[in-house]
């Protein structure tokens, strides 16, 4: 009896450290699924519609470009607004969310570009 005690608080023990190694975004948690898979559960944005994440994926902030910017990007020095016309580049300018890319990278050095 007392190995079946043993044993049993061992997977428990074993089952909370899984859950606990598994870092969500906000607004998801992690749980477990009934085949044993961790994974983050959580509703997109602000609907009821609910989504499912793998643990610890990183996720960067949004890039909000306000003014004339058509596009997006995202390269080897970083992450910028755009705005193209005739496909090519006229001009480039930083996120506009400065303090939202800063406490990222504060957070996370590694992505710095």
């Amino acid at each position: 009896m007392k190995f079946l005690i043993l044993l049993f608080v061992t997977f428990a023990v074993a089952a909370e450290d899984e859950l606990s190694k598994c870092k969500c975004q906000k607004g998801y948690y992690p749980q477990k699924d009934e085949s044993g898979v961790v994974s983050c559960y959580g509703s997109i944005l602000k609907t009821n519609e609910k989504s499912i994440l793998p643990c610890n994926v990183l996720v960067k902030p949004s890039c909000i470009c306000k003014d004339d910017a058509t596009s997006i990007v995202q390269d080897e020095s970083g992450t910028w607004c755009s705005k193209v016309s005739e496909g090519k580049e006229d001009k480039r300018w930083p996120c506009e969310n400065k303090e939202d890319w800063a406490a990222f990278y504060s957070a996370h050095p590694e992505e710095k570009p």
